[in-house]
């Protein structure tokens, strides 16, 4: 009963096992002690980054991309409720991924000459993601516009 009531208030923790989730909830006062865990909780995030005091600042990819939260989560605040401050993860995952999404768009809109140094400057998912928005964008542009030829030569131009 004690686990499922867990289970209710973080769903995440549908997909643990048992014995994961007691061990989970056996380390609650250590968070550096749940990060093992992380990449069974979330999908994208292999580990948490922590400042000294042992607040949770940001987020790192399995492909070591960091992420910085847009606001730290202060853990002893949630005292033994690990679920409680994984729930305020998952929001600051939400949250920061589409200000980094929305930063990245911005840089690549006013520079888009230098979109090979763009590319490196941010996450591998929000560069996709992003010139996928691009070329929606474009593609949408041409059908609108309707000249002859206007799908060719956007093939050209987002070929070079």
């Amino acid at each position: 009963m004690h686990l499922e009531s867990k289970r209710l208030e973080f769903p995440r923790f549908f997909f643990l096992s048992n014995d994961d989730l007691i061990t989970i909830l056996a380390e609650t006062r250590d968070p550096l002690l749940v990060q093992p865990h992380m990449k069974k909780c979330f999908e994208g995030i292999n580990e948490l980054l922590f400042n000294s005091s042992s607040d949770i600042i940001g987020m790192i990819s399995g492909e070591k991309e960091e992420i910085n939260f847009i606001e730290r989560i202060i853990v002893k605040n949630y005292k033994s409720n690990v679920e409680k401050w994984l729930l305020k993860v998952e929001e600051q995952m939400v949250c920061s991924i589409a200000k980094i999404t929305e930063d990245s768009f911005m840089d690549i809109q006013a520079n888009p000459e230098k979109k090979a140094e763009w590319t490196k400057n941010w996450p591998g998912q929000i560069v996709l993601a992003n010139n996928q928005l691009i070329w929606t964008e474009k593609v949408e542009t041409k059908f609108i516009e309707q000249k002859p030829g206007g799908l060719n030569h956007l093939f050209k131009e987002m070929e070079g």
